[in-house]
């Protein structure tokens, strides 16, 4: 929650030399110095309005002044129109060093508000050939300014921090620290803190990947993942101290507390316990001594949070630490008020509600929870946090067994999530490593609340199923999330006007949906008459995901040696299907839809077994991600073409090798025989320029892909190998976003799009 921003320029100190309105501009200066951020604001807007109109100077020393004072409340809107008006001024005056570094403090400010894009544009620009013109860092270059370039690039570093992009982020910051001065603290403190938190955010990263091999039964490439989390977890803890010395050296306690603040989570990651604490004391005096300001404010409530291990809190804390974060939150949301900040007052209430949530005082919890409520409601840039207090309200009201008052909280809380979405998920990457606690669990809960209303095993009629159609709108909502939180953006999430569970009674298909809950998994079929019938698998999530790894398993083994899988396939026929075959064989479906969640998504249908026969030997079998992501309307079949890509031979990429595909010769054939007037790309034809060129020259329906793929963690784990060679043993592979993106490039308004991808 702490805002953590460069603000490496030289002037820190507002400046006192606009002699016309000299009285008003040291009062202010007096003012801030203490502390007294409002009073100087007040003091350099009279300033402003009595300066010569015609002294752009002093004007310009003002205006940054008033930028400057607007950060510390927390005021960014406001700092950016200030610094836009004091380069303005700079350009008119042709003071180009001024002019990239007032630049410099806009992006840095943008930042802070979550507009990274916007950050890089300033900064550089997202060019191929150097920085754009009128860009800070072009600007910096231009005028030999050294420590303006430093500044500008160490921004570059943190905008592209912030967007999820580290290894570019590492590029610039290491470019910036390259051209420090040894006696440029501010400048050390805050790069060398960029790389701390850089290769914070990387071990989380290569944790999430371990977490996700260990989830599938990988145990080799969890543990390695898990080494190379630690390691990374090193060299943050090191940059992070460093990060700290200079600032120490430099007298610079923001940045103090920035850097224990950060070193926190990674010792108490790292067992470190000792040196926790070490780091909360120090944290906790050093914001003491900081004057009242947004920072402070939320450093304290990040201190309050980090009072506890990493893992994520249940139960009440121990006495000590709840009187420890109570004083921190309350300190902070008095800080919040006094500088009237909604936003930071929004947070501290919320987290003291969830506090007393979580120690079982649901009057108080719930009385602070409104009060969040209402100061998230009072200022826009703190709209992104009121979904969490009316996910926090519906808790509360569900523990005092309020149902109804609960589902209504709930209810309001992903009307805010659907609306702000987007924003908070595209504009802070690093929630990505939050969404499973602080996004994902909102959907579930909801879905389990509403699923208590519905009898189970009774087929429920048109009339009666609005509570059913809601939980299947709410679980399509969070698949929908869980893409753009992968993705960090809107590019591939293109929903279908219609639903594929909308089958109509002339239909012969019947859709499979699935959703995984603490305690039990839910199994919903939708019906061609329009009817529903609700399942439950009871047993936990942790359960069903050892049962369905252990099935997936054996599924990949038996192409090694003999092995059974079919009382595993059985076992999740009986969960699965076995309960609506009464229903399917009455409405006579030869269809089935699957839309699974979770751990479910990793094994084929088509391989449960019913004791007698393979469900796929009963009934036709699709998949599909959501209620929404498949177009459900039927294929043109006429004039149907294909694209074929193919690799047949021995790859690799990076380290990892892949066989040859024997098979795939044979593949391709079959699917040219059955598509007059197909292109095929095979081995080192298959390459991304052949590629965009076949998709330039002609339109395709289909495009066939015959070759190694990888599917992980990160949407840079997931790729297709191609035939184009990047060495003499390395193949380049093609993430699924460049995929994307590679289509949609070549896409025109009079194409055809591509129906089918294979």
């Amino acid at each position: 929650m702490l805002c953590v921003w460069l603000g490496a320029l030289p002037a820190q100190q507002p400046a006192a030399r606009a002699n016309d309105a000299q009285p008003l501009v040291q009062a202010g200066v007096a003012q801030y110095q203490v502390g007294d951020f409002r009073d100087a604001i007040a003091s350099w807007q009279q300033a402003l309005a009595q300066v010569d109109p015609d002294n752009l100077t002093h004007q310009s020393i003002i205006l940054e002044n008033l930028a400057r004072a607007h950060r510390q409340i927390g005021q960014f809107s406001e700092e950016i129109a200030y610094w836009e008006q004091a380069a303005q001024r700079h350009e008119r005056l042709g003071n180009l060093l001024a002019l990239g570094r007032a630049l410099t403090e806009q992006a840095q400010a943008h930042s802070r508000l979550g507009q990274h894009r916007r950050a890089i544009a300033l900064l550089c620009g997202e060019t191929n050939n150097g920085c754009a013109s009128g860009s800070a860092l072009q600007i910096a270059r231009a005028v030999t300014d050294a420590s303006g370039e430093a500044a500008a690039l160490g921004s570059l570093g943190e905008a592209y921090r912030l967007t999820g992009d580290y290894q570019q982020a590492l590029v610039f910051l290491e470019q910036s620290r390259s051209l420090i001065e040894s006696d440029s603290y501010v400048y050390q403190a805050a790069v060398l803190n960029s790389l701390g938190n850089t290769y914070g955010a990387l071990a989380q990263i290569s944790t999430r990947r371990a977490q996700a091999a260990a989830k599938r039964g990988d145990i080799r490439d969890a543990r390695e993942l898990t080494e190379k989390a630690e390691a990374q977890v090193q060299q943050a803890v090191a940059f992070l101290q460093q990060g700290y010395e200079a600032a120490e050296t430099g007298s610079l306690a923001s940045a103090q507390v920035r850097s224990q603040l950060s070193l926190i989570p990674l010792y108490q990651r790292s067992d470190r316990a000792d040196a926790a604490r070490q780091a909360q004391q120090a944290a906790r005096q050093l914001i003491s001594e900081l004057p009242d300001s947004q920072t402070k404010a939320f450093a304290a409530i990040s201190l309050a949070d980090y009072l506890e291990p990493t893992s994520k809190h249940q139960a009440c804390p121990a006495a000590e630490v709840v009187s420890q974060q109570t004083e921190l939150l309350e300190t902070a949301a008095a800080i919040a008020q006094t500088i009237q900040n909604a936003r930071a007052e929004s947070f501290a209430l919320g987290q003291l509600g969830y506090l007393h949530e979580r120690c079982g005082n649901y009057d108080r919890a719930l009385s602070l929870t409104q009060a969040a409520r209402l100061a998230a409601d009072q200022d826009r840039s703190a709209q992104d946090s009121l979904y969490l207090w009316a996910w926090q309200q519906g808790r509360i009201l569900k523990a005092q067994g309020k149902a109804a008052a609960a589902e209504t909280a709930y209810t309001q809380a992903l009307a805010v999530l659907e609306e702000v979405r987007a924003d908070i998920l595209n504009a802070n990457r690093e929630l990505q490593f939050d969404f499973r606690d602080q996004v994902e669990p909102i959907y579930r809960e909801f879905a389990t609340l509403k699923l208590a209303k519905v009898p189970p095993s009774v087929p429920i009629a048109t009339t009666g199923q609005s509570t059913v159609d809601t939980v299947l709108v709410t679980l399509d909502s969070l698949k929908l999330a869980e893409l753009q939180n992968y993705f960090a953006n809107d590019c591939v999430i293109v929903p279908a006007a219609a639903r594929v569970d909308v089958v109509g009674e002339q239909s012969s298909t019947a859709v499979i949906s699935t959703a995984i809950l603490a305690n039990r998994t839910a199994v919903i079929a939708s019906l061609p008459d329009g009817r529903r019938q609700v399942e439950w698998i009871d047993i936990t999530e942790n359960s069903l995901t050892a049962e369905v790894n252990a099935f997936r398993q054996t599924l990949e083994q038996g192409r090694f040696r003999r092995v059974t899988y079919r009382a595993a396939a059985a076992q999740l026929y009986d969960q699965l299907v076995r309960p609506f075959e009464p229903l399917l064989s009455e409405l006579q479906v030869n269809t089935l839809v699957f839309i699974n969640d979770g751990i479910l998504r990793s094994i084929p249908m088509s391989a449960l077994y019913d004791g007698q026969q393979f469900l796929i030997e009963k009934y036709a079998i699709a998949t599909t991600p959501s209620l929404t992501l498949t177009d459900p309307n039927a294929l043109n079949r006429q004039n149907l073409n294909a694209l074929i890509l193919g690799l047949s031979e021995a790859s690799q990429v990076g380290n990892t090798r892949f066989s040859p595909l024997n098979k795939v010769d044979d593949e391709i054939a079959a699917v040219e025989a059955q598509f007059s007037n197909s292109t095929v790309l095979k081995n080192e034809n298959f390459s991304e320029p052949q590629l965009r060129k076949a998709l330039q020259d002609r339109d395709y329906k289909i495009l066939h892909i015959a070759t190694h793929g990888n599917f992980g963690a990160e949407p840079e784990d997931n790729y297709i190998v191609t035939g184009q060679k990047l060495d003499a043993q390395r193949n380049k592979a093609l993430t699924i976003s460049e995929l994307d993106a590679l289509i949609r490039s070549v896409s025109t308004i009079d194409q055809a799009p591509i129906d089918l991808l294979a």
